[in-house]
C-alpha cells in the first residue's frame, strides 16, 4: 500500500510545524536554565534530519543519510547554518554546548524548521 504524495508532504509539514512551536516554546520558558537545554536541543536533531531526508526523497533525491540531507537543504536556504548544525550535532553527541549558545541555537533551529516546512509546502 502506497501513501499518497500529498499525505506525505502534509505529514512532513505538520512535523516541522510542531517542532517549530516546540522550539519557540522551549526558548520562551527555558532561557533561565541553559545548562539543561542541550539535551532538549538534541531531541530536535532527529525530526529535523528526517524531515530534510523526506523532502529530498519527495524530490527524487536519495541522500546518503538524514544528517547529509539536512546539511544539503540548509545549504540551499542561504545564510550560514554551518555552526548551528555543528552545535546541533554536539548537543546530540555530547549533550553539551558552548556556554551562552543554547538560547540562540534554539531560535536558529526554529527558523530552520520553519524554512524546511516552506520547502515541503513547495512540493505540492
Amino acid at each position: 500500500m502506497a501513501i499518497p504524495r500529498a499525505s506525505l508532504i502534509q505529514r512532513v509539514q505538520q512535523a516541522l510545524f510542531d517542532l517549530t512551536l516546540r522550539l519557540r516554546t522551549l526558548h520562551a520558558v527555558g532561557r533561565a536554565r541553559e545548562e539543561g537545554l542541550a539535551g532538549l536541543i538534541a531531541d530536535a536533531a532527529a525530526p529535523l534530519r528526517r524531515s530534510a531526508q523526506a523532502i529530498l526523497e519527495l524530490r527524487g533525491v536519495r541522500p546518503s543519510s538524514p544528517e547529509a540531507a539536512l546539511e544539503s537543504l540548509a545549504a540551499e536556504l542561504g545564510g550560514d547554518w554551518t555552526q548551528d548544525l555543528q552545535n546541533l550535532s554536539a548537543a546530540r553527541e555530547d549533550l553539551r554546548l558552548p556556554p551562552g549558545t543554547a538560547a540562540q541555537l534554539i531560535l536558529r533551529l526554529a527558523e530552520l524548521s520553519e524554512l524546511l516546512g516552506q520547502r515541503a509546502a513547495s512540493l505540492r
